[in-house]
Protein backbone atom coordinates (compact mmCIF):
# COMPACT_ATOMS: atom_id res chain seq x y z
CA UNK A 1 0.00 0.00 0.00
CA UNK A 2 1.34 3.39 -0.99
CA UNK A 3 1.50 6.05 1.71
CA UNK A 4 -0.89 8.95 1.06
CA UNK A 5 0.20 12.54 0.51
CA UNK A 6 0.86 14.02 3.95
CA UNK A 7 0.05 17.59 2.86
CA UNK A 8 -3.51 16.58 1.88
CA UNK A 9 -4.07 14.84 5.23
CA UNK A 10 -2.62 17.87 7.03
CA UNK A 11 -4.88 20.24 5.09
CA UNK A 12 -8.01 18.18 5.84
CA UNK A 13 -7.15 18.03 9.53
CA UNK A 14 -6.55 21.78 9.69
CA UNK A 15 -9.69 22.71 7.74
CA UNK A 16 -11.99 20.43 9.74
CA UNK A 17 -10.54 21.62 13.05
CA UNK A 18 -10.62 25.32 12.17
CA UNK A 19 -14.19 25.12 10.81
CA UNK A 20 -15.32 23.31 13.96
CA UNK A 21 -13.60 25.87 16.22
CA UNK A 22 -15.11 28.74 14.24
CA UNK A 23 -18.65 27.32 14.32
CA UNK A 24 -18.50 26.65 18.05
CA UNK A 25 -16.90 29.93 19.10
CA UNK A 26 -19.24 31.91 16.85
CA UNK A 27 -22.16 29.95 18.36
CA UNK A 28 -23.64 29.26 14.93
CA UNK A 29 -27.14 27.81 15.13
CA UNK A 30 -29.22 26.62 12.19
CA UNK A 31 -32.94 27.22 12.24
CA UNK A 32 -34.74 23.91 12.16
CA UNK A 33 -35.49 22.72 9.55
CA UNK A 34 -32.79 24.29 7.37
CA UNK A 35 -33.09 23.81 3.62
CA UNK A 36 -29.97 23.79 1.46
CA UNK A 37 -29.60 22.97 -2.24
CA UNK A 38 -26.23 21.45 -3.12
CA UNK A 39 -26.11 20.60 -6.84
CA UNK A 40 -29.69 21.84 -7.22
CA UNK A 41 -31.18 19.15 -5.00
CA UNK A 42 -33.14 20.59 -2.05
CA UNK A 43 -32.14 19.00 1.26
CA UNK A 44 -33.72 19.57 4.65
CA UNK A 45 -31.52 19.49 7.74
CA UNK A 46 -33.61 18.56 10.75
CA UNK A 47 -30.76 17.78 13.21
CA UNK A 48 -28.08 20.45 12.77
CA UNK A 49 -26.16 19.26 15.84
CA UNK A 50 -25.04 16.23 13.84
CA UNK A 51 -22.90 18.59 11.73
CA UNK A 52 -20.76 19.30 14.81
CA UNK A 53 -20.40 15.57 15.48
CA UNK A 54 -19.44 14.96 11.85
CA UNK A 55 -16.82 17.71 11.87
CA UNK A 56 -15.44 16.35 15.15
CA UNK A 57 -15.13 12.86 13.69
CA UNK A 58 -13.46 14.15 10.52
CA UNK A 59 -11.06 16.21 12.63
CA UNK A 60 -10.16 13.26 14.87
CA UNK A 61 -9.80 10.78 12.02
CA UNK A 62 -7.67 13.05 9.84
CA UNK A 63 -5.46 13.99 12.78
CA UNK A 64 -4.94 10.33 13.68
CA UNK A 65 -3.97 9.64 10.04
CA UNK A 66 -1.59 12.60 10.17
CA UNK A 67 0.04 11.21 13.30
CA UNK A 68 0.28 7.73 11.80
CA UNK A 69 1.69 8.68 8.39
CA UNK A 70 3.70 11.71 9.54
CA UNK A 71 5.18 10.47 12.81
CA UNK A 72 4.96 6.70 12.97
CA UNK A 73 5.49 5.48 9.40
CA UNK A 74 8.24 7.98 8.63
CA UNK A 75 10.39 10.13 10.86
CA UNK A 76 8.94 13.48 11.82
CA UNK A 77 11.23 16.52 11.58
CA UNK A 78 11.70 16.39 15.36
CA UNK A 79 12.72 12.72 15.28
CA UNK A 80 15.00 13.33 12.28
CA UNK A 81 16.80 16.20 14.02
CA UNK A 82 17.22 14.11 17.14
CA UNK A 83 18.76 11.29 15.08
CA UNK A 84 21.10 13.71 13.30
CA UNK A 85 22.21 15.23 16.60
CA UNK A 86 23.04 11.74 17.88
CA UNK A 87 25.21 11.10 14.81
CA UNK A 88 22.83 8.90 12.83
CA UNK A 89 21.31 9.53 9.43
CA UNK A 90 17.56 9.37 8.84
CA UNK A 91 17.29 8.04 5.30
CA UNK A 92 20.80 6.88 4.46
CA UNK A 93 23.23 4.22 5.61
CA UNK A 94 25.92 4.81 8.19
CA UNK A 95 27.04 1.19 8.11
CA UNK A 96 29.04 -0.12 5.17
CA UNK A 97 28.82 3.04 3.04
CA UNK A 98 31.86 4.55 1.33
CA UNK A 99 33.25 7.67 2.96
CA UNK A 100 32.39 9.97 0.02
CA UNK A 101 28.80 8.67 -0.20
CA UNK A 102 28.47 9.09 3.56
CA UNK A 103 29.69 12.71 3.45
CA UNK A 104 27.26 13.54 0.62
CA UNK A 105 24.35 11.90 2.50
CA UNK A 106 25.21 13.81 5.69
CA UNK A 107 25.34 17.15 3.84
CA UNK A 108 22.03 16.44 2.09
CA UNK A 109 20.16 15.50 5.27
CA UNK A 110 21.65 18.32 7.32
CA UNK A 111 20.64 20.86 4.67
CA UNK A 112 17.10 19.41 4.71
CA UNK A 113 16.56 19.33 8.47
CA UNK A 114 18.79 22.26 9.48
CA UNK A 115 18.35 24.88 6.73
CA UNK A 116 20.81 27.78 6.79
CA UNK A 117 19.64 31.12 8.05
CA UNK A 118 21.57 33.96 6.43
CA UNK A 119 25.24 33.48 7.28
CA UNK A 120 24.43 30.92 9.97
CA UNK A 121 25.01 27.36 8.77
CA UNK A 122 25.35 24.08 10.57
CA UNK A 123 28.92 22.86 10.79
CA UNK A 124 29.48 19.17 10.16
CA UNK A 125 32.44 17.52 11.87
CA UNK A 126 33.43 14.13 10.51
CA UNK A 127 36.35 12.65 12.44
CA UNK A 128 39.16 11.00 10.51
CA UNK A 129 38.01 7.52 9.64
CA UNK A 130 39.85 4.84 7.75
CA UNK A 131 38.27 3.09 4.79
CA UNK A 132 38.07 -0.07 6.94
CA UNK A 133 35.70 1.58 9.45
CA UNK A 134 32.35 -0.17 9.30
CA UNK A 135 30.14 2.40 11.01
CA UNK A 136 30.70 6.05 10.15
CA UNK A 137 30.11 8.86 12.67
CA UNK A 138 29.69 12.63 12.60
CA UNK A 139 28.85 15.51 14.92
CA UNK A 140 27.04 18.79 14.32
CA UNK A 141 27.39 22.25 15.75
CA UNK A 142 24.20 24.24 15.26
CA UNK A 143 23.98 28.03 15.56
CA UNK A 144 21.30 29.43 17.86
CA UNK A 145 19.35 31.15 15.05
CA UNK A 146 19.07 27.88 13.13
CA UNK A 147 17.67 26.27 16.29
CA UNK A 148 15.02 29.00 16.53
CA UNK A 149 14.00 28.45 12.90
CA UNK A 150 13.70 24.73 13.65
CA UNK A 151 11.36 25.48 16.58
CA UNK A 152 9.02 27.28 14.17
CA UNK A 153 9.07 24.25 11.88
CA UNK A 154 8.23 22.01 14.84
CA UNK A 155 5.23 24.19 15.69
CA UNK A 156 4.14 24.19 12.04
CA UNK A 157 4.42 20.39 11.87
CA UNK A 158 2.44 19.96 15.10
CA UNK A 159 -0.20 22.59 14.22
CA UNK A 160 -2.84 20.05 13.04
CA UNK A 161 -2.58 18.30 16.41
CA UNK A 162 -2.85 21.60 18.26
CA UNK A 163 -5.88 22.69 16.20
CA UNK A 164 -7.63 19.33 16.63
CA UNK A 165 -7.06 19.44 20.40
CA UNK A 166 -8.44 22.99 20.59
CA UNK A 167 -11.43 22.04 18.42
CA UNK A 168 -12.30 19.03 20.55
CA UNK A 169 -11.85 20.96 23.78
CA UNK A 170 -14.12 23.72 22.50
CA UNK A 171 -16.66 21.12 21.34
CA UNK A 172 -16.68 19.41 24.74
CA UNK A 173 -16.65 22.77 26.54
CA UNK A 174 -19.68 23.81 24.48
CA UNK A 175 -21.78 21.32 26.46
CA UNK A 176 -20.83 22.89 29.79
CA UNK A 177 -20.89 26.61 29.01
Amino acid sequence: METPDLTKIRRLSLVASIVLITLILAKVKLSTPAIISPLGIPLMITKPDVLYVGLSLVSIFSTLRYIYYGMIIKASPMQARKLLLSGKLVNARTYGASLNDFINDVKQEVSRYFPPYGNHKVEIHIPKQSENTKELKFTLSIPRKVKYINMFEHIDFLFPLICCSCALLSYIGNFFF
